[in-house]
């Protein structure tokens, strides 16, 4: 009877375990949750193995599971994600859930027009495409300012410092170093610098983060750089600009009428203080104390309109990556409809269109 008995045992532990391996099979193509369910008992695990769910964790107080979707566990929660709170904008805009989908940017080239770049910064070596002195007292673009290595970052640092992690980590950055050492950006340079980065094809993003003068209307369509940055559009590259940092007016060449013109907000969301507004900004996107590269394998924290910008500038690169042929009508669409609507309902002359929300952009275009 023993024998018999313990035949009789192993046939069923058998039964146990080619049931779990069946099951596991079978839903190896299911979209699976994460839950957790406050249990420790050996029959429930057997029991959630045999629904085609794996133990992840086996916790002092509770088991951990991934689950087929369709499948309903008594007493089980969600296993929630958190982050390191230092992760900061990249999460606020929510590109970190775009991550979890599969797009960070991969082979798509965005444009920089700043004070140059760190080329040899270990964050940005891997997705930096190539640059092109534009100034005149020298051939080399390294950044000698920092502001152009800290917008690149923002754009594509690869998260070696995981507070430092690029919106679109995986793709790449051409630069266009069109200021000198101390900030000061000829319009010549930049224009010529807008020529050759259309001629040549370079990039479908450009970023543009400088400006100067600005309009209260509309859009600023007679002054010159605008009317530069409204022919790259119209040849087929998405320019998006800063709004400048004088509340009241938007800067040129942000304010032409076919730029993306990008105002700031802080962590929570407010309008930072002295976020560019008026009647031609498009959007904002998280300006205030943003953590990011600096030349010299260093980081380092800067603020403005100028820190925003590569946040939607990257975001457009994600769309990119999802869908190539999307041209710069709808890329707009999809960053204005999908956007975190703050002030006043729909657009206003703060938020514009409201807070760039790069998961839900994402999501627009299925």
């Amino acid at each position: 009877m023993k024998v018999k008995k313990f035949v009789i045992l192993i046939g069923i532990f058998i039964f146990i375990v080619g049931g779990v391996s069946l099951a596991q099979n079978f839903n190896s193509q299911k979209k699976f949750s994460r839950l957790i369910v406050p249990t420790t008992s050996l029959l429930k695990k057997v029991e959630y193995r045999l629904k085609g769910c794996k133990i992840i964790h086996e916790l002092k107080d509770a088991t951990a599971l991934n689950c087929p979707s369709e499948v309903k566990i008594e007493n089980a929660f969600e296993d929630e994600v958190y982050h390191i709170l230092d992760l900061g904008s990249a999460v606020q805009i929510r590109a970190d859930q775009v991550w979890e989908l599969g797009y960070t940017g991969k082979n798509i080239p965005v444009a920089i027009l700043d004070t140059g770049i760190d080329y040899n910064h270990p964050e940005l070596t891997s997705s930096f495409l190539g640059c092109k002195s534009f100034v005149s007292y020298t051939q080399d673009c390294f950044d000698d300012n920092g502001h152009g290595t800290h917008v690149a970052g923002i754009i594509t640092a690869d998260g070696i410092k995981l507070e430092a992690k690029g919106v679109a980590p995986d793709a790449g950055v051409w630069m266009a170093k069109v200021c000198d050492a101390s900030g000061a950006c000829y319009v010549s340079d930049i224009a010529k610098a807008i020529e050759y980065i259309v001629d040549n094809k370079i990039a479908k993003i450009m970023n543009i983060s400088l400006g100067g003068g600005g309009t209260k209307k509309s859009n600023c369509d007679t002054d010159y750089l605008a009317q530069k940055v409204n022919w790259a559009v119209d040849n087929g590259v998405t320019v998006v600009a800063a709004a400048g940092n004088t509340p009241g007016i938007v800067a040129s060449p942000a304010c032409a009428s076919k730029a993306i013109a990008v105002g700031a907000v802080d962590k929570e969301d407010k309008r930072a203080v002295f976020s560019g507004s008026g009647l031609a900004l498009d959007i904002v996107a998280p300006g205030v104390s943003i953590y990011s590269t600096l030349p010299q394998n260093s980081y380092g924290t800067f603020s403005g309109t100028s820190m925003a910008t590569p946040h939607v500038s990257a975001t457009v690169a994600l769309l990119l990556e999802k869908n190539s042929s999307l041209n710069d009508s709808a890329i707009k669409k999809a960053l204005y409809t999908s956007a975190k609507d703050l002030g006043r309902r729909g657009w206003d002359k703060f938020y514009g269109w409201g807070r760039v929300d790069a998961f839900s952009a994402i999501n627009y275009l299925e």
